[in-house]
């Protein structure tokens, strides 16, 4: 039997003791050293073991987790700086006054002939027999009729008959040269958006003769 040196307590120890009777080291196989070491303790080595088990599954977990979901943009800055939009308006159109003139009305480009009718007949008014020599339109349109007597009287075409022509602007060629009966008034002349600007002598009533 030999003696040998137990690492961990230096005592000596015999080769043949299965551990250190001072500290209580195993005694290693054979071919592991000569020396003693104290036997690790199961119980704390396996709460380790476990701990680092845990520590490992939750990290890994985390890990696919961050990776897994997509980074979110946190719009709470932005939309708080964005500007409140406006509901669109329709600018109001301030009313006229009593006292002020509506606008005049765009000329459109197409010829309109604002010719009024008659004033009412009066005793004043004269009957004429003659012939159609002429008819004209600019803002009012004008008619003229020669008497037998070779007079040429002219005046606002303000009978129904001239309506038609009025409102074309021009009178039918077959009219020339008819001979008529008509009756000269008043009439009121107007200007090009309407406005009555005189009175003067008018055709108020035309009757074709054969």
């Amino acid at each position: 039997m030999a003696l040998i040196r137990c690492r961990e307590c230096e005592a000596q120890v015999s080769t043949e003791a299965l551990s250190c009777p001072h500290c209580g080291v195993p005694r290693p196989a054979s071919g592991q050293g000569a020396g003693l070491r104290k036997a690790a303790q199961p119980g704390w080595v396996a709460g380790l073991a476990i701990v680092l088990v845990v520590g490992l599954g939750l990290a890994w977990f985390l890990a696919s987790r961050r990776t897994s979901q997509p980074a979110q943009r946190d719009t709470t800055i932005a939309n708080a700086l964005a500007p409140i939009p406006q509901a669109a308006t329709t600018p109001v159109q301030p009313a006229l006054a009593p006292d002020q003139n509506q606008p005049a009305a765009t000329d459109t480009g197409e010829r309109q002939v604002t010719t009024q009718g008659p004033t009412p007949q009066t005793s004043g008014d004269v009957t004429i027999e003659g012939t159609i020599t002429d008819f004209g339109c600019g803002d009012n349109c004008y008619l003229s009729v020669t008497d037998g007597q070779g007079t040429e009287h002219s005046g606002l075409c303000a009978a129904s008959l001239c309506d038609a022509w009025n409102d074309a602007g021009e009178m039918p060629a077959m009219y020339k040269g008819k001979r008529v009966r008509a009756v000269m008034g008043k009439g009121t002349q107007v200007d090009g958006f309407g406005e009555a600007v005189a009175t003067m002598e008018a055709f108020t009533s035309i009757q074709l003769l054969k």
